[in-house]
C-alpha cells in the first residue's frame, strides 16, 4: 500500500493498493466492499478524495509495470462504478485528487507522449449548455506504400473550450480512438495497410460529455512496396496471377 487512506463523515475507510482493487473498510476494520482493477493495473500513491455525497475519487495507474495510461475513478458510496475517464496514454496517475468548494474536482497527469508537455492539470465537473466541437482538421500524405508506417496529424477547435478527442476510421475495418487533450492542440497518430488499394480515412471529435464534430476525411492511395513489382501489375491487370496473390497477403 502505497498511499494514505481517506476518511469519510461515518468513519469509513477508502483506499487503493498495488495489488489491482481499491476498497473500503468500515470503523469496526469489517471490509465494506472491494472493487477489482484489471491484471497490472495498480493505484500506486494517490490517496483517495471523497465529495460530500460518499462519491471516492483516485488515480489509477493501468498496466503499471509497463508505464501504461493512467486514469481517474469515481465510486459511489457502495463502491459502485460511477465513471472513469483515462487522462494520460503514458506513465500512469500517481497525483491525489482533491475537491473544491463548488465540487470541482482536479488531478494532475504525468507525460501524454508530446514531449513539449510533461503534463496536465485536469478538471472534473458539472456543465450546462455545453456546444459540439468543430469539424476537425486533417493532414497526411496521399500516397504511401503497403505495410509502411504513415503519419497524420489532426486539430479540433471547441467554442466553450471543452477537451476534444477524436475517433478515426482508417478505412481497412480498424479504427483508433485518442484521449481527450484541449481543443487546438495538434494530435499525431499513424496507421499502416496491408493491402494495396484507394483508403477513405474518416475522422470525427468527440468532447468529454459526448458531443461529436462533424465527420471530415482524407484519401490515400496505397501501393505495392516494389516499384518495378508494381509497375508490373498496374501495366498488365490481368497477368501475373501468383504474384498478385503474394503480395495481396
Amino acid at each position: 500500500m502505497r498511499s494514505s487512506p481517506s476518511l469519510d463523515k461515518a468513519g469509513n475507510l477508502y483506499f487503493g493498493v498495488w495489488d489491482s482493487f481499491i476498497m473500503s473498510v468500515s470503523p469496526k476494520g469489517v471490509i465494506r466492499w472491494k472493487f477489482l482493477l484489471n491484471t497490472g493495473d495498480s493505484v500506486w500513491g494517490p490517496t483517495a478524495a471523497i465529495s460530500d455525497d460518499g462519491t471516492m475519487f483516485i488515480g489509477n495507474s493501468i498496466d503499471f509495470w509497463y508505464l501504461g495510461p493512467g486514469e481517474i475513478i469515481a465510486l459511489d458510496v457502495n463502491g459502485t462504478l460511477k465513471w472513469r475517464k483515462t487522462i494520460t496514454e503514458h506513465i500512469g496517475v500517481f497525483s491525489s485528487p482533491v475537491i473544491a468548494a463548488d465540487g470541482s474536482v482536479y488531478i494532475v497527469s504525468n507525460w501524454d507522449g508530446d514531449r513539449d508537455q510533461w503534463g496536465y492539470l485536469h478538471s472534473f465537473g458539472y456543465f450546462y449548455g455545453d456546444q459540439s466541437p468543430d469539424t476537425p482538421i486533417i493532414h497526411g500524405p496521399t500516397l504511401c506504400t503497403a505495410r509502411t508506417s504513415t503519419y497524420f496529424d489532426c486539430m479540433a477547435n471547441d467554442s466553450d473550450n471543452t477537451p476534444v478527442h477524436f475517433l478515426v476510421d482508417w478505412g481497412d475495418n480498424s479504427t483508433t480512438e485518442t484521449i481527450d487533450t484541449a481543443p487546438g492542440v495538434r494530435l499525431f497518430f499513424d496507421h499502416s495497410w496491408a493491402l494495396r488499394g484507394v483508403y477513405t480515412i474518416w475522422v470525427k471529435a468527440i468532447d468529454t460529455f459526448g458531443l461529436e464534430s462533424g465527420l471530415t476525411n482524407i484519401t490515400i492511395k496505397i501501393t505495392y512496396s516494389h516499384p518495378l513489382i508494381d509497375w508490373r501489375l498496374y501495366r498488365f491487370p490481368n497477368a501475373f496471377p501468383l504474384l498478385r496473390l503474394i503480395f495481396s497477403h
